[in-house]
């Protein structure tokens, strides 16, 4: 059996010595609090995760319509600024978006050069009435074309 090194300790009773500090459970109005604000960070967490899972919904819709339009070999990259994301989306508008897609291919005369690169900013994107359109406030976008594109398009060297 455990001796305890006082004489006044019962026999058997761990001794922690003179400086030992005992730890009682916070007063209930702090321990409200303390599930108050675990309760709300929860609800702020559990927030933020659904608008990130809607941002890259929205990214995938629109990456998918873009591939699928522009009939490219592989998905562009998008990505929607903004946060949050949900409430752009419950106005139907999402403040701005940028796609960057490779490898255009030429299509007859609407698209008589393939492109290497694009890229394309837009400002104010809103789905049309009409399934598969949208339209944007503003847009601003770069093309890149290969020289041997160019040059067999032109007839000559570039």
């Amino acid at each position: 059996m455990y001796q305890s090194q006082h004489d006044e300790e019962p026999v058997g009773e761990p001794y922690y010595g003179d400086a030992a500090v005992y730890v009682s459970s916070p007063a209930p109005r702090r321990r409200r609090r303390i599930i108050a604000a675990a309760s709300l960070a929860a609800v702020l967490a559990g927030a933020v995760v659904v608008d990130r899972v809607a941002a890259a919904r929205a990214e995938s819709r629109t990456a998918e319509a873009f591939q699928e339009g522009m009939a490219t070999p592989q998905r562009p990259s998008v990505h929607v600024s903004g946060f949050p994301v949900l409430t752009q989306l419950a106005e139907g508008s999402l403040r701005h978006v940028d796609i960057t897609a490779h490898d255009i291919p030429a299509s007859g005369t609407t698209r008589p050069l393939p492109v290497t690169e694009l890229t394309v900013g837009l400002d104010g994107l809103k789905t049309s009435g009409r399934a598969g359109e949208a339209h944007a406030r503003s847009v601003e976008a770069t093309a890149f074309l290969s020289y041997e594109d160019v040059s067999g398009a032109l007839g000559l060297e570039v």
